[in-house]
């Protein structure tokens, strides 16, 4: 299964790459929504894991340019956050493929959302 994570700290991109890696997941990385909406073309990922506030084009921007082009709920998204209002958690149900994960998080709990999009994906 592909999947792309999207953050702009490199850190955190690292650190989720290998996790998901490790469990066998083919991972592409991209520091920006313009990046990742790209890589999704490009690369054509099943899952994508991304942080909501990141300069040029946020986590929020990026879900509703793929919401727009058709993408969704085809490709599941994580959006990961420390934002917790009600607003954000409204946002998020709205849209079709789209689950929202506050922060603190850990890399095995991104692993465990993209394996469970694998085993949903083979039951389709």
């Amino acid at each position: 299964m592909k999947v792309l994570v999207c953050d702009d700290h490199a850190h955190v991109r690292r650190v989720l790459q290998l996790q998901l890696e490790q469990a066998g997941f083919e991972v592409r990385i991209a520091s920006d929504g313009l990046e990742a909406l790209r890589l999704v073309e490009e690369f054509g990922p099943q899952a994508l894991v991304t942080d909501i506030t990141m300069p040029v084009m946020g986590g929020r921007e990026l879900c509703e340019a793929l919401h727009a082009a058709g993408k969704l709920p085809a490709l599941r998204v994580l959006v990961v956050t420390s934002r917790t209002e009600r607003v954000m958690r409204d946002w998020v149900e709205a849209l079709p493929g789209v689950t929202l994960l506050e922060k603190p998080l850990s890399p095995r709990q991104v692993r465990d959302w993209v394996a469970s999009c694998a085993c949903t994906e083979v039951g389709e």
